[in-house]
This record gives C-alpha cells, structure tokens and sequence, in this order.
C-alpha cells in the first residue's frame, strides 16, 4: 500500500449499457466501440503510476477483463446516485489510511499520466484538486486526508448537467482548490474528435 490512490470509475464494456447518449446517434455497437478506445487511453495513463490504482464498477466487477487483477484492485460503486457513489469510495480510501486519494471517469479524451501525477502533486499545497470537463462539469477530483466535510462537496449537485463544475466549487470557496487542466469526457457525438469520427469505420 501507498500512501497515494487513483480510483478509476469503470462500465463493463456492453453495447446498450454504456455511453446511451452517444448510442443515441452512432448506435449501441459503436458506442460501446468507442468507450472500449477510451478504456484503453484511460489504461494507458495509469500504467505505470507510483500510486495505487483501485477500479469501482458500475454494476459488476470483472476479473477477465484488460485491467490486471494482480496490479490493479477492483470494487463494486455504492450509492443511489453519482455523488454518493463518489463520496463512498474517496471516504473510505482515506478512513483505509490513504493521504491522497483522486477518482476518475474512464471516458476522457486526452488524458495522460501527467493529468494524473500534476493532480497528485496539487494536493501538496491543496486539500482538494478538481480536473474540469469542457461540458460544465469535471473529469477528476481529489482531497487530502486533511479535508474535512467532503461529504458536503458531493451533495445536492446537479449530476450530468452543465452546472456540476460550478455548483462543486461554490461549496469548496474560491481559494480552497487546486485546478489542472481542462479536458472533454465524451458523451454525445459532438465531443468526439474530428479525427475519431473520421475513423469510426475503421479505427
């Protein structure tokens, strides 16, 4: 154990279970095809990392799937709804005896190792960091164990709407947060880059 984890919030990759908006317009099958890219970039910039990584599952925990059990633990999201699931996982990582703890969505394009080690090392002068999402809400965030009330971060939020960004940071004031860069998870076709759309016949 290390003193630092990276939860990452995962979907079982099935066509009709992730991505809905985006299957919408391109279809289940290609939808699920590109959240299957996005688990691979997402892959990619956590191997490696110095910290422990913890995968949460949607609704089912997979031990055959691209994420190796013996590097990377798994559990199962608890919680009604977004933020309780968040609040869960985080608090219990740092009641584990964690000093840093960051989550993630598994469906952000262009994130990279250094997203994630720059997020980490925010936390050195900050007890929480926040990576904001081009939409309005965020893609990461992190606290010390040294935040206090960070179930009050998470409630009453708008989740999936353009107001999440906004309403999270009105609650931890304006000095109390540290920001990284700001990347796009992708939801509807629209997020997609030009050159994924150009290779969804092939890519």
């Amino acid at each position: 154990m290390t003193e630092e984890l990276l939860i990452v919030y995962v979907k079982n990759p099935v066509p009709g279970l992730v991505k809905t908006r985006l299957a919408a317009e391109v279809g289940a099958k290609t939808a699920c095809r590109i959240y299957e890219w996005l688990l691979r970039d997402t892959k990619s910039a956590v191997e490696g990392l110095p910290m422990d990584v913890r995968l949460s599952y949607h609704s089912t925990i997979s031990r055959l799937d691209m994420w190796d059990n013996s590097r990377y633990q798994k559990t199962l999201q608890k919680g009604s709804n977004l933020g309780e699931k968040m609040y869960h996982d985080i608090h219990h990582a740092l009641d584990e005896g964690y000093k840093k703890v960051c989550l993630i969505g598994s469906d952000i394009y262009g994130l990279d190792s250094d997203h994630l080690l720059m997020a980490f090392n925010v936390l050195d002068s900050y007890n929480t960091v926040i990576g904001p999402a081009r939409d309005g809400g965020y893609y990461l965030i992190g606290f010390t164990a040294g935040k206090k009330d960070i179930q009050s971060v998470f409630d009453g939020i708008s989740w999936g709407s353009s107001m999440v960004m906004r309403q999270t940071t009105e609650k931890l004031g304006g000095t109390q947060y540290g920001l990284i860069e700001t990347l796009r998870d992708i939801d509807e076709l629209d997020d997609l880059p030009e050159s994924w759309r150009k290779g969804l016949g092939d890519k």
